[in-house]
């Protein structure tokens, strides 16, 4: 039987909810991202959003622009195997990082890896299982939730990077090269693409977002998976739940349609194409209750 699981996810997915959710457990530690921190300790007590991750790098007195080695920060907080070369880090060395987090019965993290990220880690792990899952987000909702990150964009770096992507839009539907433009256009072109691979897989397992923090016996039953032997209390539940702020998700302004309505025509027509031209997405979005289709004859 396992004792450890990795969820991995894109930004924008409320990773930071489902990590704080999962440590609140008294016999669960889990981290969120590349800090091996128990994600509780870091939201004060499981007060979502009391303390800005900005705040709590400026308390380490270190850089949030990390260079990626595990020797630079006290204790080996980081953890940057998404961007250490293949067969330089295994799960069986991630499993041992993750213990040093404490006592537990379970040890977890979610938003260290993106699927693609965790691909590239050696996977000799001398046979330990482990559980794994990959949160998943409405791609309208992903798409403008990225556009809150516009300040904090590169555009000019993704222009360059993504420049074959990105161009044959630019050109087809004369789209003017701002920063909101951009970021738009990579959210949608590019984001989309990776957001397909985890779906292309046929054994893992996706987690909506809007429905795991929204429905308690869902979210009751992925626990389960996650950790098969655990004791969930209503008690425990009710914790979760009272989080609050992240729990809007199913407000009706984040309709996903609601919003696409709200966007101009070659936004519209931009997300559209992106539907035809990626011939899968459609099809894979629906298994987990994502239906793509009225956008694309809207």
């Amino acid at each position: 039987m396992h004792k450890h699981f990795i969820i991995t996810s894109p930004g924008r997915t409320a990773s930071f909810w489902l990590a704080n959710a999962l440590d609140l457990h008294p016999d669960i530690k889990c981290s969120h991202g590349a800090l091996n921190i128990p994600a509780t300790e870091i939201y004060l007590n499981g007060s979502f959003g009391h303390k800005a991750m900005g705040d709590f790098w400026k308390d380490l007195k270190i850089s949030k622009t990390l260079s990626h080695t595990l020797d630079m920060i006290y204790g080996n907080l980081i953890y940057e195997a998404n961007n250490l070369p293949k067969n330089r880090r295994s799960l069986l060395e991630y499993f041992v990082f993750q213990e040093a987090m404490g006592k537990a019965k379970y040890y977890g993290n979610v938003h260290c890896f993106t699927f693609e990220g965790l691909l590239k880690l050696n996977n000799t792990n001398n046979g330990i299982p482990f559980a794994c899952a990959n949160m998943q987000r409405h791609p309208v909702t992903l798409i403008e939730s990225g556009q809150a990150r516009v300040d904090h964009t590169d555009t000019q770096r993704l222009l360059m990077i993504y420049h074959n992507q990105l161009s044959p839009y630019i050109e087809k539907f004369r789209i003017y090269e701002t920063p909101s433009n951009i970021t738009f256009l990579y959210n949608t072109v590019c984001r989309l693409l990776y957001y397909l691979l985890p779906l292309r897989n046929p054994v893992l397992l996706h987690i909506p977002m809007e429905k795991i923090t929204q429905d308690k016996e869902y979210f009751y039953n992925i626990v389960k998976y996650l950790c098969p032997n655990l004791e969930i209390t209503e008690e425990y539940l009710n914790k979760v739940f009272g989080i609050g702020r992240i729990n809007l998700h199913g407000n009706i302004k984040n309709d996903p349609f609601t919003i696409f309505k709200k966007w101009p025509q070659w936004k519209q027509k931009v997300f559209q194409t992106v539907l035809r031209d990626i011939d899968d997405i459609i099809p894979k979005a629906k298994q987990i209750e994502y239906d793509l289709e009225p956008f694309l004859y809207f």
